[in-house]
């Protein structure tokens, strides 16, 4: 099984929608972590997201960017 742990492996400190919010945006760990991550994976191969290492909180707006992001556009895994 494959994990993702946005703590260690992305930022300890996510926050804001886009690029433009600056770093730990949703859309960079959409683009650069999770869809990364996801396109790895072999064939029905799970992936655990380990949300509470060291990560105070998330705000909505990275939740909805970086979660939600990956079914608005339409990014699918195979």
């Amino acid at each position: 099984m494959a994990m993702l742990n946005i703590g260690t492996d992305f930022s300890l400190t996510p926050a804001g929608r886009f690029y433009s919010d600056g770093s730990g945006s949703g859309e960079e760990f959409r683009e650069e972590c999770l869809r990364v991550k996801l396109l790895a994976l072999n064939n029905n191969e799970k992936l655990t997201i380990i949300l509470d290492d060291g990560v105070d909180g998330y705000g909505s707006s990275f939740l909805v960017e970086g979660f939600a992001g990956m079914v608005k556009y339409g990014y699918t895994v195979s």
